[in-house]
């Protein structure tokens, strides 16, 4: 099927028009991805330990305080607070790998729901996947994930 794009930036498709704009679109991307955050943090929730946590705060914590995410990631600033060990697992577990999730997504700037915008706004934090901090994220993947 082949969409085109129509003057007043909606998409026509071969069945017909779509009424939704490009905004519109983005839209319910955002809000099915926030659910879809939302339950994979109540998943995650009822099998926290504190093993897990204590992984988090001495491996992770660290990588991040170097980089200089707390820059913007701390308090009610900007979301996740990247400190707090439940709010940065769901970015970790979105995805399929150690390699291939929405934590190393952002920190590499892989990828984003519109190609124009940057997946971190804070910049590359990563020049690959295996540099830091994107290789202690990894090796935290495989502690939550790998058991």
């Amino acid at each position: 099927m082949h969409n085109k794009k129509t003057s007043n930036n909606k998409n026509t498709s071969a069945f017909g028009t779509d009424h939704m704009t490009k905004k519109e679109d983005f839209k319910i991307k955002a809000s099915s991805a926030l659910i879809g955050l939302a339950t994979i943090f109540l998943v995650l929730s009822s099998n926290i330990s504190q093993a897990d946590e204590a992984y988090f705060n001495a491996n992770v914590v660290p990588q991040l305080a170097q980089h200089t995410c707390a820059t913007c990631h701390v308090g009610q600033y900007i979301r996740p607070r990247v400190f707090e060990y439940r709010e940065l697992l769901p970015y970790l577990a979105m995805g399929t790998a150690r390699d291939n999730n929405v934590l190393i997504a952002k920190m590499t700037n892989a990828r984003h729901l519109l190609p124009d915008v940057a997946s971190h706004p804070g910049g590359q934090k990563c020049s690959s996947k295996d540099v830091e901090p994107c290789a202690t994220f990894m090796k935290w993947w495989d502690e939550e994930f790998k058991k």
